[in-house]
């Protein structure tokens, strides 16, 4: 799948002067794998890995310069509800909690060297999907995807929220 981060917030202080701008990025790839379990009552849960790589495309304010990649690994627990329309069709909603990890290549801010550098915060998810039983044990499926983590700390750089948001489709195999 692809997701597409939003333009995120930050702010950086070096020698008592603080610095301010936008992170533009865009996504290259986002993949998602993960186990789980369907309750039988339209309801099932999934813990999962989730990656997204983006190129940095710019950085603005406080005369900063980036280059490279920015990389947000996610590990989530995710509860859909599944709507029963009594057809190999399932629509479903999702909802999901975890702990999300942001990467960067490192950049310049006011001439000073920042990173490169990792930080970690609380990470949700929402989807909206549907999803088509080829056979008893397999579904294909799509699905669109809203993710935000909380404020987050990379290379003394702090980051504002960072949403997502995505499209992915692939397989779910039954066991």
């Amino acid at each position: 799948g692809f997701s597409e981060p939003a333009d995120t917030d930050w702010d950086y202080t070096t020698g008592g002067t603080k610095y301010t701008g936008d992170l533009d990025t865009t996504s290259e790839f986002t993949g998602e794998y993960g186990f789980g379990y369907n309750f039988g009552n339209l309801t099932r849960a999934e813990v999962t890995y989730v990656s997204m790589t983006s190129d940095i495309n710019s950085i603005t304010g406080g005369t900063a310069v980036a280059t490279g990649d920015y990389v947000i690994d996610s590990f989530m627990a995710t509860v859909y509800k599944d709507i029963d329309i009594n057809s190999k069709f399932t629509p479903y909603l999702g909802a999901g909690i975890g702990i999300t990890s942001v990467s960067s290549d490192s950049m310049q801010i006011a001439g000073t060297g920042v990173g490169p550098g990792s930080g970690s915060a609380a990470g949700y998810q929402f989807k909206l999907g549907t999803s088509y039983q080829v056979s008893d044990s397999a579904d294909l499926f799509a699905e669109a995807a809203r993710s935000t983590t909380g404020e987050i700390e990379v290379s003394e750089v702090n980051y504002e929220a960072i949403n997502t948001f995505g499209a992915r489709a692939g397989v779910r195999f039954m066991f």
